[in-house]
């Protein structure tokens, strides 16, 4: 009889149905499925942690981002103009620079703010964000250089236009990410006359 309940147990379901006996049935579910549940838990812990430092990486680059290409607009207005002028001061500083005009005499249609580009911040949407307004180049009214991004939330803590002995202008920008609360400041010298 029991060479015919191993032959039967063999063709049910293998050696391994018939070998396994309680206890080790026990140490299956007491031993294997917690180290199983432990390493689950550890895989899927690492891999939020590991997605966490992506996002707060993506948003510190996009931080840095947005504060270069602002200066770089700045910089790109600044060679392009002749004077400057500061209105304000504080957090409702305003740099107005006053485009070269290539031909004065020229007859076409003028626009009251042709030939300038004003730089100030806006606070908007709970952030406040560095943005230019002027209407050359074909782009007229306020445009929004910062806090248009997806990870970075980044808003402006400080912008300041300072006109310096030597005739040029002083600007400092420095942005925070509202989602790591990294900063980061440029800093930057225009030789331009000012404005009187």
């Amino acid at each position: 009889r029991k060479e015919e309940s191993l032959r039967s147990s063999i063709w049910k379901g293998g050696w391994h149905a018939m070998i396994r006996s309680d206890a080790q049935r026990g140490y299956m579910t007491g031993v294997s499925l917690p180290l199983l549940t432990l390493t689950l838990v550890t895989v899927g812990f690492t891999f939020l942690s590991f997605m966490k430092i992506v996002f707060m990486e993506r948003a510190d680059f996009e931080l840095q981002q947005e504060i270069d290409f602002s200066m770089k607009s700045l910089e790109t207005d600044a060679l392009e103009s002749a004077t400057y002028e500061i209105r304000g001061n504080g957090k409702d500083t305003q740099l107005v620079f006053q485009k070269k005009r290539s031909n004065p005499r020229s007859t076409g249609p003028s626009r009251s703010d042709e030939g300038s580009m004003t730089y100030a911040t806006q606070p908007k949407g709970g952030l406040v964000k560095f943005c230019r307004l002027g209407g050359t180049r074909g782009r007229g009214g306020l445009q929004p250089m910062t806090g248009e991004s997806m990870f970075g939330d980044v808003t402006i803590q400080l912008f300041r236009a300072e006109a310096l002995p030597s005739g040029g202008v002083h600007v400092i920008l420095e942005g925070r990410s509202r989602r790591t609360g990294h900063t980061y400041r440029q800093t930057a010298v225009y030789p331009l006359e000012r404005k009187i």
